[in-house]
């Protein structure tokens, strides 16, 4: 058997009743009175619930990812500006030959 929590689009999601493991550990006064003060339920309790702790480790796993796509990306900075470079002395070249033969083509026709 599951129980149902709502998320925000509206849809509903299947908890385990064994995820919740420490609730069922606590008697009738002890649930009444996370009932009376939510701020009972510290840190730990979210902490320690196996949907928290694999969502913890998938946002690791995606950081780490990111973070060697940055370094990757950062390795190649200096030969993509070196490109860069080449490519608008090139274009320089290339346009200054073009006024050239402009000219060329002026003068003889």
């Amino acid at each position: 058997m599951s129980t149902g929590g709502g998320s925000r689009n509206g849809a509903k999601m299947d908890l385990p009743r064994a995820s919740f493991d420490r609730l069922n550990q606590l008697d009738t006064d002890e649930l009444k009175a996370i009932f009376h003060d939510p701020n009972r339920l510290d840190d730990s309790w979210i902490a320690e619930h196996p949907i928290y702790r694999n969502l913890k480790q998938s946002r690791d796993e995606l950081i780490a990812g990111n973070r060697s796509l940055a370094e990757f990306t950062l390795s190649r900075e200096n030969s993509l500006n070196e490109a860069r470079e080449k490519f608008i002395r090139s274009q320089n070249l290339l346009l200054q030959m073009k006024k050239e033969a402009e000219e060329q083509k002026r003068i003889y026709g």
